[in-house]
């Protein structure tokens, strides 16, 4: 599959229902035989970034526009092989954004205009000028997120009734580093927490304290329903869970990923038995730190052969 692998991205798109859809012009005699994709999620950023290095055709190389020929097949087909991309990205503990984008026509027609334009970081041809290199990004936040936020307002939390000692806080960090016991299945299993897109908490009734339909939906937008950091240095995430934050140690892992996060029931109490805590509920204002923010994505399909 690694001849021509740049005609077939610029193809995919008259060929696939979950694809983009009559954008992309056919292809020419410039494209290269040989591509190589990498793609990564950087949580923390929330950012995707996508690099992708083409060979220069031998007929192309002496010419002064060869590079500049490969680059633009590149941009003509990067809009396909970032869909594929983008649809790999875990939504919430079950799906992907595939998943949805299958389930939902509007899903894919946004998330079709969103692989049409990716910012484009940087772009250039190989010391030693047999390739060439081109970087790409895409936000999560907001401009992949909002396609899933539907609500107009924030959904209900429980409360607690009768009195709970608390404090007012200005935030909540769970620790979540390493690896937990997975609810509902046998006790050897155990799991790192995967990052996802919409995850949620628990306590330990399982009772949920926190999902997107709880938030309110312009911070759903503008930072996901919680941040993910790889670092105890609260000062590189103060903005989000302020000076005065409530410290959590996560007790379980949940789901088929598992991505959501089970919490100890006292400290699910601290939070909902305060008007002000359940704000920050409200507000997203909850950071999860793991081990590792960086997903990697795998592109083993998109890799061309080498003559």
């Amino acid at each position: 599959m690694g001849r021509n692998l740049l005609r077939r991205f610029l193809l995919i798109a008259a060929c696939s229902t979950v694809a983009v859809t009559s954008i992309l012009p056919a292809p020419t005699a410039a494209i290269s035989d040989d591509l190589t994709v990498t793609s990564s999620i950087d949580w923390h950023r929330g950012v995707v970034e996508i690099s992708i290095r083409a060979e220069i055709p031998h007929r192309l190389r002496e010419r002064p526009d060869g590079g500049f020929r490969v680059e633009r097949e590149i941009d003509q087909a990067i809009p396909a092989i970032l869909h594929d991309i983008l649809g790999d990205i875990p939504l919430d503990t079950y799906r992907t954004i595939r998943d949805a984008a299958i389930e939902d026509s509007e899903i894919n027609t946004a998330l079709t205009n969103i692989a049409r334009a990716p910012r484009k970081i940087a772009s250039h041809r190989t010391p030693d000028l047999l390739a060439v290199e081109a970087r790409y990004s895409v936000n999560i936040f907001p401009e992949i997120a909002e396609i899933f936020v539907r609500h107009s307002t924030s959904g209900p939390l429980d409360r607690v009734i009768g009195w709970v000692p608390t404090r007012e806080f200005t935030g909540i960090v769970i620790y979540a580093q390493g690896e937990y016991p997975i609810h509902g299945r046998p006790a050897d299993q155990r799991s790192a927490i995967v990052p996802t897109l919409f995850p949620r908490v628990h306590d330990e009734s399982m009772r949920v304290i926190l999902d997107r339909e709880i938030m309110e939906p312009e911070r759903v937008r503008s930072w996901g329903v919680v941040g993910y950091a790889d670092s105890t240095d609260e000062a590189a995430y103060v903005d989000r869970i302020g000076g005065v934050p409530l410290r959590i140690l996560a007790v379980r892992s949940f789901g088929e990923r598992p991505s959501d996060i089970v919490i100890p029931l006292d400290a699910a109490e601290r939070i909902l038995s305060s008007a002000a805590n359940r704000r920050l509920l409200r507000e997203g204002r909850v950071v999860v730190v793991i081990d590792d923010t960086t997903t990697k994505i795998d592109t083993t399909s998109y890799q061309g052969t080498k003559k």
